[in-house]
């Protein structure tokens, strides 16, 4: 003799109805879930507005620097949006407008930067100067996965 709830949980029917549920289940999981985005991030944790340049590789000997990224006190900023690979090394150099304050490096890697306008610069050797450029000393970080946030202090 079987019991009304176990023929019901084995008739075909059933089966058909629980593995759609399966699937919608699955299916409406799917459209929430969200990739996440590879970045490098700078958050402005001091109580100045900060204006931020970044440097890194681009291949070939190449390095593209650019800026200037305003990030306003208690803000964030992406500064790279393309995918970070750990063990990387990227560039940042940042102050307030006069240089009054200025967050920099000591690790002896210069890149080209417009000291008052925005500017992005791929460096092929030839130096710096042209349309008012200057070299500034960037403050070196590696990264540790396809997204990274900097703290500024």
């Amino acid at each position: 003799m079987k019991f009304p709830l176990i023929q019901v949980l084995s008739s075909p029917l059933f089966k058909v109805v629980g593995c759609l549920g399966s699937i919608i289940a699955s299916a409406s999981f799917m459209t929430v879930v969200e990739p996440a985005q590879a970045q490098l991030q700078v958050c402005n944790r001091s109580n100045k507005t900060a204006y931020i340049a970044v440097a890194y590789g681009v291949g070939n000997d190449r390095w593209r620097s650019e800026g200037w990224f305003e990030i306003t006190p208690r803000q964030c900023e992406i500064v790279v949006e393309t995918a970070l690979t750990p063990g990387d090394y990227y560039y940042l150099y940042g102050g307030d407008r006069g240089d009054n304050w200025v967050w920099e490096g000591t690790t002896g890697q210069n890149f080209c930067v417009h000291p008052t306008d925005k500017f992005n610069y791929i460096a092929t050797g030839e130096g710096c100067g042209r349309n008012g450029s200057e070299l500034r000393p960037f403050f070196e970080v590696r990264v540790d996965s396809s997204n990274y946030t900097m703290n500024l202090k």
